[in-house]
């Protein structure tokens, strides 16, 4: 069931708006610009299928090309908000009609999972896709980076929900390709080698005889002091930090969060294409 967003917008006064109940939405690539074909409409909902089964949050695809008024922002978070997805999941926005895109964040794991500087690096690609008209291109690329950030982050309330595997059956990060039994060995064969050949090395200096004093080892009559000076080699520094304000807005590494008119609390980011 879809929520009217008109209704929500022409509510007024002390006009009480029921939610659907959170997590009975059934559909989640909602293409109302229809920049997309009915198969790969499918495509999409069977990967995002995959994404809800693995991490026990909601993934929304939504395209329009009237957002009745409302900025980018508004619009996705109303959007997640009053069409009973999940309380904790995430949604991008292919606004057509302003030539924007926005991605929606709800959830404690999820605004963590996808801080503003990951927001960004995401929708960049997303956003360059859309400039060429690979629509289709533009939703795998969000899906498959949001399963990359979600991969190795934790659940507060389920624990672990990590997947073996990412949307295409493979492992998504490239240590997880490494065969670390094989690595382990490898190492194991370079010590032993190490060790022989000092061993054999030092086997061949069994006539070599240690010294007490180091002119011991310098053959009689092969060197001569011709001059000498004392060189200073090492200088004291006293260094100290100096401050810069910080006129970003926030931390790149961070995750700014808001509260919709739902008054519920997302965090997000997006730009234009």
């Amino acid at each position: 069931m879809e929520y009217e967003l008109e209704n929500y917008e022409n509510a007024g006064g002390g006009d009480v708006i029921e939610r659907p109940a959170e997590g009975t939405a059934t559909v989640f690539v909602i293409d109302e610009a229809e920049l997309l074909t009915e198969e790969e409409e499918q495509l999409l909902e069977e990967k995002i299928a995959l994404l809800r089964n693995g991490y026990f949050k909601d993934i929304v695809i939504v395209t329009t090309n009237n957002t009745g008024g409302k900025s980018s922002m508004e619009y996705a978070d109303d959007y997640y908000d009053y069409n009973g997805y999940a309380d904790a999941g995430i949604l991008l926005l292919i606004d057509m009609g302003n030539r924007e895109w926005w991605i929606s964040t709800k959830g404690t794991t999820c605004n963590y999972a996808l801080n503003d500087r990951d927001i960004q690096r995401i929708g960049k690609k997303v956003a360059k896709s859309l400039k060429s008209e690979k629509y289709k291109q533009a939703c795998e690329i969000f899906l498959e980076e949001v399963d990359e950030e979600l991969y190795d982050h934790y659940d507060c309330e389920l624990g672990p929900v990590f997947r073996e595997t990412g949307l295409d059956g493979t492992l998504k990060r490239w240590w997880r390709n490494i065969n670390w039994v094989a690595v382990l060995i490898a190492e194991a064969v370079a010590i032993v080698a190490a060790f022989i050949i000092v061993g054999v090395m030092k086997h061949g200096m069994k006539t070599a005889r240690s010294k007490s004093q180091a002119q011991d080892y310098i053959r009689p009559g092969s060197f001569q002091l011709t001059n000498s000076a004392d060189i200073y080699l090492y200088s004291d520094t006293t260094s100290r930090r100096i401050e810069h304000e910080d006129n970003s807005g926030f931390d790149s590494g961070g995750s700014s969060t808001h509260t919709s008119s739902s008054g519920d609390t997302h965090g997000g980011g997006g730009g234009s294409f």
